[in-house]
């Protein structure tokens, strides 16, 4: 790795700040995976999103049914009961496979952090995990 040259931007955070200090240093082991030539797979956060995305379109047809409430009884049960399975299958998703890593590589590449914290210098201590 090469020291941090002028054009570089160094991210200003605060000192006693453990979120802001545990992101940027995921954020900078995310920065050094890619230049060492790792490519992260979006394949999950994908499929995250379009879940998202279904669950928001959920709630958008139960709050703008043009039905009256009586009437629409049965649309709003519909929405609900399918919103709370998108959020059953995202939890799921990010219980089961996300866990705690940063970042999902090629190849099975899964990277993780942790911060030993209360420290006044922070160790950031990198598993990856092959599944290869």
């Amino acid at each position: 790795m090469s020291p941090v040259t002028e054009e570089e931007e160094v991210p200003d955070i605060e000192l006693y700040d453990e979120l802001a200090i545990k992101r940027t240093l995921d954020e900078q082991t995310c920065k050094i995976m890619k230049e060492l030539g790792y490519e992260e797979e979006l394949f999950w956060s994908n499929i995250k999103l379009v879940l998202m995305a279904g669950a928001c379109v959920c709630g958008l047809i139960a709050q703008f049914t043009p039905q009256p409430f009586p009437d629409s009884k049965n649309v709003l049960k519909f929405c609900c009961f399918t919103y709370l399975a998108i959020s059953i299958v995202l939890q799921c998703i990010s219980v089961l496979i996300d866990k705690d890593y940063i970042m999902f590589g090629c190849y099975h590449l899964n990277v993780s952090t942790k911060t030993c914290e209360y420290e006044i210098t922070k160790l950031q201590i990198v598993n990856i995990r092959s599944l290869m």
